[in-house]
């Protein structure tokens, strides 16, 4: 009764043989009984027993005597059915609360998940990148090997739910999961930002069924932008007009949407929202260079935060981030000035993540494809590699990472 007091946790009576007038004033077979074991109680059980039984029987009470006339059976499915409603109601995911546009995607995805088909079923979505999937599981494998092993061993022969995001080539969903034995019902759900992957041939390709998750239109556009920049849904009015000069140069790419309006956010002066109109007006045409506009702006300790956090750090703990800095960037500061300009964020585990798009942009400053490895100031994995077993001497690299 403590638990339920101090934490809300569930409590659900069940008298087997013994009637709740029994239990509430010590009578009959059960009060003998509880009155006769009291010698061996501790101290704060004979003082706090009978008051927490007196309680405990003022709630909902299940008397296995008098629930359905005594059919048992009955009685434990009742119970079960009430645990499962109080987890589904515990379990609801928590979404970000500026999500737009997201019912109609579900419900085509869903309407191609088809729960109500017996076969196994593979969904693929292809589209703009920074498609957020909740993960049910987490494990850090650096074996491509190793993490197919693993897949299969924990798969095989069972009715699996599988996300699988970031998918770019047909070998990758055959190695993954080709040939596995699930049983009937099963769903995997892939995400891929290549168009051509569909074309391509694969195994498991053929039968798979394809949504297109399509650029937002115009005014849910506005709606993304606006949430992030003013905080509502429409723009004031001394702003509607850049607004949607905005919103029409970025062309319905979420992240951008979601950057720029975060950069924007309190910015009351118009002449900074024209430089800003200005500045996409003359970025080329590829969509990740809009993002670079955001990285432009920030001050340069905390540009070194983005970038390490592109190149290395993401899935790294938020509260053990600050850690890996030195204390004269002010980490934490600087990790809060990119939260809220939604340059990285903070996922339901604690971890720092970042859109692809951002993550892209990150390691393309940080290692442009122009400039040799040893030039660049961070390197991961194969250049990495590469530097290390040639022996270069390296003058402007800040970070090296590459797992073993």
């Amino acid at each position: 009764m403590k638990c339920k007091e101090s934490r809300g946790q569930l409590v659900l009576p069940v008298l087997y043989k013994v009637k709740t007038k029994d239990v509430k004033h010590m009578l009959g077979k059960f009060g003998e009984a509880f009155t006769s074991s009291m010698h061996s109680f501790e101290e704060d059980v004979k003082q706090q027993g009978p008051l927490a039984l007196r309680k405990t029987v003022d709630l909902r009470v299940f008397e296995s005597e008098k629930f359905a006339d005594g059919r048992e059976g009955e009685l434990i499915n009742e119970l079960i059915e009430i645990i499962l409603r109080e987890q589904q109601h515990d379990f609801q995911p928590h979404l970000p609360v500026n999500l737009v546009a997201i019912e109609d995607h579900v419900a085509e995805v869903m309407a191609l998940v088809d729960l109500a088909c017996p076969a196994t079923r593979i969904i693929g979505i292809w589209g703009m990148g920074g498609i957020d999937i909740r993960k049910c599981h987490k494990s850090t494998v650096h074996d491509p090997e190793m993490g197919i092993n693993m897949i299969r061993l924990s798969c095989e022969k069972k009715k699996v739910l599988i996300l699988l995001d970031d998918v770019d080539h047909p070998n990758h969903l055959d190695n993954l999961i080709g040939g596995c034995k699930f049983l009937l019902g099963s769903r995997i759900i892939f995400t891929s930002r290549h168009k051509a992957i569909n074309c391509q041939d694969g195994a498991l390709l053929k039968s798979t069924y394809w949504y297109e998750l399509k650029k937002m239109d115009f005014e849910k556009s506005l709606l993304l932008f606006s949430m992030h920049a003013f905080g509502k849904k429409p723009p004031p009015k001394p702003l509607v007009a850049l607004s949607r000069d905005i919103v029409g140069i970025i062309e319905g790419l979420p992240s951008a949407l979601t950057v720029i309006g975060s950069c924007l956010k309190g910015e009351e002066d118009q002449g900074i929202w024209g430089e800003m109109l200005e500045k996409l007006r003359n970025v080329p045409d590829e969509k990740v260079q809009q993002l670079r506009i955001s990285y432009d702006v920030l001050e340069d300790d905390v540009k070194k935060l983005f970038l390490d956090i592109a190149c290395f750090f993401i899935g790294i703990n938020k509260r053990i981030a600050p850690y890996l800095w030195d204390h004269k960037l002010c980490p934490r500061t600087g990790l809060k000035k990119l939260i809220d300009r939604s340059l990285i964020y903070v996922d339901d585990e604690d971890e720092l993540g970042m859109h692809d798009e951002l993550r892209d942009l990150g390691k393309a400053i940080a290692c442009p494809a122009y400039k040799k490895p040893w030039d660049c100031s961070r390197l991961w994995d194969e250049e990495a590699m590469i530097v290390l077993r040639r022996k270069v001497t390296i003058m402007s690299t800040f970070g090296i990472s590459y797992v073993l």
